[in-house]
């Protein structure tokens, strides 16, 4: 049995077309890191912004030539408020501090500014409008970003006391923590980590009390819904401890980031792969009549099929593994490595406490909860080209039933529950998290992905036995 195993890795790689399929895969990876080196900066913000310098050069030159009788006034008059807003973006830049109040209160400043010195205008109200905004022109020169936090906290200290919602209250409280924070902790709106996490920790904080006070309360919360609450608590916890510790946990475009968004990224790769080998690896013998050569060698059907599907299983972990490693190494040499030492911040619903992994441990968890499913398609796809012996058709499969499993997810019928799609990612139920679909749990999962797999290989086995390859 050990014998056949090794000949059909043998096989396996000492075909051409299986360093090819590698190859391609480790383009695959190179391309990805490239892909965020080149479209992220080190801070994770996008390069191709939605402002360049090209787009004021292209307004002056508009404005410029324009003939006023010919144009429509509601035209030139936006043309006039981006002048304003991009030559406040070519000084200050759309990351910086400057760039955060621009996007939030001076772009609407600048737009009644204009409506009001070009349009039958309130000269007392142009006057007011033009002093506030010389205020922020003032304040970003003197590199204040302090005083527009200061103002936000009178702001919400005010809409406190004319409150009386419990909901209302707590939101606001925790703006203000925030802004504390900010104030405390020398955090400007410049675009970094901790700003990021400030920004998250809030939204995710309204999402979760909004359901809490809607849904949780009145106990009339639906099942995506209790799934929507799980993900926003578990996501509002990391962006707080995240705020406690200064840890740079949620940066997605260096080495670390990938490693963790591993399946994320390169799932699809690695499932193409697996049904590729898993279709291949008994139908090819049936293509190329090899197969009754190997009826002559000294091994039952069933030790044929076994040690051909027990093959197929080290390749899932060997492409694993590889894309591991690819992307470990391509992703040091464009990165570095030193994120490694960032551990991964995850909420775990068990014991409601944050906890703290090593990338690799994490990897080794996720890489086994997802096991199940790479197996489930593998033995899918095996039982399909054991049956028809026809390899497009298997990996056609294969690959559509990759593509309805989220399309099944969604699904609410009770028939679903009968459907290995919902049950065989296990990364679902990783740290106390619930699935999106109700009719999932782990031990039916559990339960459900044995049984599959028990099944289809029996059936898989009584096939081959039964086919009749002598006169073939």
């Amino acid at each position: 049995m050990i014998n056949l195993i090794k000949n059909e890795l043998i096989k396996i790689f000492y075909k051409k077309s299986t360093y090819i399929i590698f190859i391609i895969l480790f383009f695959a990876v190179i391309f990805t890191n490239v892909l965020y080196k080149k479209e992220l900066d080190e801070k994770g913000n996008i390069k191709s912004s939605s402002y360049d310098s090209s787009l004021l050069k292209s307004v002056k030159e508009e404005l410029k030539n324009i003939d006023d009788n010919s144009v429509d006034n509601e035209y030139i008059l936006l043309l006039r408020k981006k002048l304003m807003e991009y030559e406040l973006y070519e000084k200050y830049g759309e990351y910086s501090w400057q760039g955060y109040f621009i996007k939030s209160n001076v772009r609407n400043l600048i737009s009644e500014i204009i409506d009001n010195k070009y349009n039958e205008s309130n000269t007392e109200l142009l006057k007011k409008l033009e002093s506030e905004y010389d205020n922020y022109i003032k304040k970003f020169e003197e590199d204040d970003w302090k005083y527009f936090v200061k103002e936000e906290i009178n702001k919400k200290e005010e809409e406190l006391n004319m409150t009386n919602s419990k909901f209302l209250k707590e939101i606001i409280l925790s703006e203000i923590d925030m802004l504390k924070y900010r104030l405390d902790n020398n955090i400007s709106y410049e675009s970094s980590y901790l700003n990021t996490a400030i920004e998250d920790y809030l939204k995710y904080y309204y999402s979760v009390k909004y359901m809490e006070y809607n849904y949780i309360l009145e106990k009339d919360i639906k099942d995506n819904k209790l799934y929507e609450y799980y993900d926003n608590l578990s996501k509002m916890n990391i962006n707080k401890y995240i705020l406690d510790n200064k840890i740079d946990s949620n940066k997605m475009n260096d080495t670390r980031g990938i490693l963790v968004n591993l399946f994320t990224e390169y799932e699809l790769f690695i499932v193409l792969i697996i049904v590729i080998f898993s279709a291949n690896i008994l139908s090819s013998e049936f293509n190329k009549g090899t197969i009754k050569k190997l009826l002559l060698t000294p091994y039952t059907k069933t030790q044929i099929i076994l040690s051909k599907y027990i093959t197929c299983l080290i390749m899932i972990i060997f492409i694993v593994l590889i894309t591991i490693i690819m992307q470990l190494i391509s992703g040091g040499i464009i990165f570095s490595f030193s994120s490694l030492d960032i551990p991964v911040i995850v909420y775990n619903f068990n014991i409601n406490m944050i906890e703290e992994y090593n990338i690799f441990y994490y990897l080794l968890i996720t890489v086994l909860a997802k096991m199940p499913m790479f197996i489930i398609i593998m033995t899918l796809v095996f039982f399909i080209s054991t049956l028809t012996l026809s390899n497009a058709l298997s990996i056609i499969f294969g690959i559509i039933i990759y593509f309805i499993s989220p399309i099944v997810m969604n699904l609410t019928t009770k028939l679903v529950k009968y459907l290995i799609f919902i049950h065989w990612d296990f990364t679902q139920y990783l740290f106390g998290m619930i699935p999106k679909n109700s009719y999932a749990d782990i031990y039916t999962s559990i339960i459900m992905c044995f049984l599959y797999f028990s099944i289809f290989l029996y059936i898989t086995n009584l096939i081959f036995n039964k086919k009749d390859i002598k006169n073939m």
